[in-house]
C-alpha cells in the first residue's frame, strides 16, 4: 500500500498517489488507512481553502476526476486485507472533497459494509457540501466518525462563501447528529467583520450548534 506523496502540479502539498493509501499516523485517529473518492493527481473539490493540505492544485468535479467505484472498493478491500489487524480506523478524505462525487451515497455505503466485514471503523472528513441530499446525509450519520467544515471564507473570493439561508439550513440539517464533529478556522476579516462572513457572525453560529 503507498504512501502520501508530493504529485508534481500540487505544489507543496502532499496528495495520495492512489485510491488507498498508508497507513497513515493520524493525530486524530492514530493509525489509518485513506480512501479517497478522487483519481490521484486530481483535486476533486470545489473549494479552493488556503490552508488545504492539498496544495494549490486545480480543484474541478468532473468525470476524469472522480473514481471508478469499483477501483476504489477493490482498492479498500485489499488495504484492509492487508492491514485491518494493525490500523485504527478507515478514513474517507484523500485528494478532494468525497461528496462531491457523483455516486458518493453509493460509495459511502459499500465502503462501510467492507469496513464492517473487517470490524474496521470508519471516519469521513468532508466540507460538507453534499449534505442537503438525503441518501448522502443518511450514509453520513451511519458512519463512526464525520469531521466537518465549517469555515467559509471571504466574499469575493474563490474560497467558498455561503449565504445566510444555506448556514441556517446547515444549522437544521445538524441538529441531533450525534456522531458529528465541527472542525473549523474563523478569520476576523479586514473589513472589520461586516456582512455575511464576519467573525462575530460565525463564532454566534458555533455557540448556537453547541447548544
Amino acid at each position: 500500500m503507498r504512501q502520501r506523496q508530493v504529485i508534481p502540479g500540487s505544489e507543496s502539498g502532499h496528495m495520495p498517489d492512489s485510491l488507498v493509501y498508508g497507513p497513515v499516523v493520524s493525530r486524530r485517529f492514530g493509525r489509518s488507512l485513506g480512501v479517497s473518492f478522487s483519481q490521484p493527481g486530481h483535486i476533486g473539490c470545489r473549494w479552493t481553502c488556503p490552508y488545504c493540505q492539498l496544495g494549490g492544485g486545480s480543484n474541478r468535479v468532473g468525470d476524469d476526476v472522480m473514481s471508478d467505484p469499483k477501483q476504489v472498493i477493490q482498492g479498500l478491500r485489499e488495504g484492509l486485507h492487508r492491514h485491518a489487524h494493525t490500523i485504527d480506523v478507515v478514513t474517507i478524505a484523500g485528494s478532494g472533497e468525497p461528496l462531491d462525487h457523483p455516486l458518493a451515497a453509493l460509495l459511502l455505503r459499500a465502503c462501510r459494509n467492507v469496513c464492517a466485514e473487517y470490524k474496521v471503523p470508519m471516519a469521513v472528513l468532508t466540507n460538507g457540501d453534499g449534505i442537503a441530499d438525503f441518501s448522502i446525509r443518511n450514509e453520513l450519520q451511519q458512519m463512526d466518525h464525520v469531521f466537518m467544515k465549517w469555515d467559509p471564507g471571504p466574499l469575493g473570493g474563490s474560497w467558498r462563501v455561503h449565504s445566510s439561508e444555506e448556514l441556517q439550513r446547515r444549522i437544521r440539517l445538524m441538529t441531533d447528529w450525534v456522531n458529528l464533529c465541527l472542525q473549523t478556522t474563523i478569520f476576523e476579516m479586514a473589513d472589520g467583520g461586516r456582512g455575511n462572513n464576519s467573525y462575530l457572525l460565525r463564532r454566534n453560529y458555533l455557540e448556537e450548534l453547541a447548544e
